[in-house]
């Protein structure tokens, strides 16, 4: 192997950990919302449904953003959303727990979803353009196993920062932000993402969503599953008589198990095929879930976890499959697999949290966790998934 190639291996493995670095951060603070949502709700008398809403506005700027942010870092040669996004995270997500008011909260909502929702296209992007294509699948996974992980321990880390004396712990986590577009400035080089420019801006968006559409549909069945079921699942466990710290936690477990899913994906997918891997994890996952919700205890709690891993188990499939259907377009593709299926996701948490208000929270999950079922219905599209992946 030659010094050139090692070298070239070396940078590619630079950035891949300092994008997995920065996803890790990003997703740490973007999901303090369900940790904090029993304190809003208790602090700010909310119904269930506005607290539904909270989160649907999270989905819904992602719906919006994310796709204008996958646009500007395929035409752009700089790579500034991948650093002052996670600031904007980091700044809402220590705000949210000091709302005073829920017109303040949406505010603050808005700015760490604004800040999420900047980063995630063009980081899913960079990961496909610093290393070789015959490694996207497992770069991915170890990028998207960062997000997932911060995402885990965010809510232990969120309590701790919370107890802190004054919440002097939110306070320096804002200001340490700045440091983060210092500290890696000039690490990528600065060339547009893929050749998705030759196309004006609205053509280029229909021609890649045209690609990846199939796609598209199957990931927003399983996001609104995997949202729905973890939004509420700290005030689930709290409604069952629970404390905040124990919500949390299974909260942590819950999005543990997301990440060991996403980690053994790959290989899975490799030797069972694009279309029986899908369709067993959609046909397991509402098993597990529906399981934990009519149990108690630890068997409760790790058919749950069991679920969450089996749910999420398909999400850098289908984003590779996404970046290779449309490789001079990956921010764009990566902004509708991951960005518009995980709004379209968040707005399900709404009706479900009014579905709640009349029917009671256990209810209304069992109801969303039945959706992968309802999606195997149309299995023409699963098919088109596979078909549609490059060989």
């Amino acid at each position: 192997m030659s010094s050139h190639t090692n070298a070239d291996g070396r940078r590619s493995h630079k950035g891949l950990m300092v994008l997995s670095g920065l996803h890790f951060i990003n997703d740490l603070h973007a999901s303090f919302l369900p940790t904090f949502l029993p304190l809003l709700i208790r602090n700010l008398s909310l119904t269930l449904g506005e607290a539904g809403t909270l989160n649907a506005l999270f989905g819904g700027i992602h719906l919006i953003a994310q796709p204008l942010a996958g646009l500007w870092a395929d035409r752009s040669a700089r790579s500034l959303l991948v650093f002052w996004g996670p600031v904007l995270t980091l700044w809402g997500a220590c705000l949210i727990p000091l709302a005073p008011t829920l017109p303040l909260a949406f505010l603050i909502v808005g700015i760490f979803s604004l800040g999420t929702a900047a980063f995630h296209p063009q980081g899913h992007g960079l990961v496909g353009a610093v290393v070789p294509g015959n490694e996207l699948g497992g770069a991915l996974a170890i990028f998207a196993a960062a997000g997932t992980l911060g995402a885990a321990l965010s809510p232990l880390y969120a309590v701790a920062l919370w107890d802190t004396p004054g919440h002097l712990g939110l306070v320096g986590v804002s200001a340490a932000a700045l440091l983060i577009p210092l500290l890696c400035r000039g690490i990528f080089p600065r060339r547009p993402l893929g050749a998705g420019s030759q196309l004006p801006p609205f053509k280029q968006f229909l021609h890649v969503g045209r690609l990846v559409a199939p796609i598209l549909a199957l990931t927003i069945a399983r996001d609104a599953t995997s949202q729905g079921i973890r939004v509420f699942l700290p005030l689930w466990v709290t409604l069952r008589g629970g404390t905040l710290a124990q919500g949390g936690t299974l909260l942590f477990a819950y999005t543990l198990g997301g990440m060991a899913g996403g980690m053994v994906a790959g290989r899975l997918s490799d030797r069972l095929g694009t279309r029986p891997f899908l369709t067993g994890s959609f046909a397991l996952a509402p098993a597990l879930l529906l399981g934990g919700l009519v149990t108690q205890g630890g068997l409760s709690w790790l058919l749950l976890v069991l679920g969450g891993a089996v749910l999420s188990s398909s999400s850098p499939v289908t984003t590779a499959l996404a970046q290779k259907t449309t490789p001079e377009s990956r921010s764009t593709a990566s902004s509708l697999a991951m960005g518009v299926s995980w709004g379209l996701a968040n707005w399900v948490t709404s009706p479900l949290g009014l579905l709640a208000d009349a029917w009671g929270l256990n209810q209304a999950l069992i109801c969303i966790a039945l959706t992968p079922w309802a999606f195997l219905a149309l299995n023409p599209l699963v098919s088109r998934v596979s078909r549609s992946a490059p060989r």
